[in-house]
C-alpha cells in the first residue's frame, strides 16, 4: 500500500511539472468591494477601496501568485477542466485559494473559465478588531467563485481579467462576521 501512494505522488508531481500556467496579479483597487455580514443586527455593510474604517488596511493593495493546471482535456472538444492554486497578498492578511476551473475555448487564443473552490483566509492581529479575549484561530475560510477572460498573446503568455469573490468570517468586536471580498485583476502568465 505504501509503495501505491509513492507511485501516485511521483506521478502527480511528474503531471504538475510538465504543463500548467504559472501567474502574477494585481488587483484594481477601485473596483473591488467587500460586503460584512453582522449576525446580530441582521444588516449587511457594502463599500469600496475609499471607504472609511478597516477597508483600505484589510483589502486594499493586493498581488497574487497561482498555478493553473489541466486535468482534462478531450481532443475537438472547445471545453475542458482545470485545478487552481492562488496565494493572495497585501500589508495585513493574506489567503490561500484552492478552485476547480470550468474552462471553455471558442478559439485557440481564447479563454472563459468558471471558478469554484475553497479559501484560507489568514489575518495578521489588528487592535483594530476591538476584540476583549484571544481567539485562535481568529479567521475561517470559505468559499472561491469567479470569473476569467484569457488572452494568449503567444503561446507562452497569456494575459486575462479576472472577477473573483473569497467569502471568509472573522471575529470583531467578540463576534463572528461574515465577510465577502470582491477583487478584479489583471493577471499576467507564463505557460510552462
Amino acid at each position: 500500500m505504501r509503495l501505491s501512494k509513492i507511485i501516485i505522488i511521483i506521478v502527480a508531481c511528474i503531471n504538475l511539472s510538465i504543463a500548467g500556467t504559472i501567474f502574477l496579479s494585481k488587483s484594481f483597487d477601485s473596483s473591488s468591494r467587500y460586503t460584512v455580514k453582522d449576525p446580530w443586527e441582521n444588516y449587511s455593510f457594502k463599500a469600496n477601496y475609499d471607504c472609511y474604517g478597516e477597508c483600505e488596511p484589510y483589502f486594499g493593495k493586493t498581488y497574487s501568485i497561482g498555478y493553473n493546471h489541466i486535468v482534462w482535456k478531450e481532443k475537438k472538444k472547445k471545453y475542458n477542466v482545470g485545478l487552481g492554486l492562488e496565494y493572495l497578498k497585501n500589508d495585513n492578511f493574506n489567503l490561500k485559494a484552492l478552485y476547480i476551473m470550468l474552462n471553455y475555448e471558442p478559439l485557440k487564443k481564447m479563454k472563459a473559465s468558471l471558478f469554484f473552490g475553497v479559501d484560507f483566509f489568514n489575518a495578521k492581529d489588528d487592535p483594530s478588531l476591538n476584540n476583549e479575549h484571544d481567539y485562535y484561530p481568529n479567521t475561517k475560510g470559505g468559499g472561491i467563485y469567479g470569473l476569467s477572460f484569457s488572452y494568449n498573446l503567444n503561446k507562452k503568455l497569456p494575459i486575462s481579467f479576472d472577477y473573483k469573490v473569497y467569502t471568509f468570517s472573522i471575529v470583531n468586536q467578540d463576534i463572528w462576521r461574515d465577510v465577502e471580498f470582491s477583487r478584479v485583476s489583471l493577471n499576467l502568465g507564463y505557460n510552462l
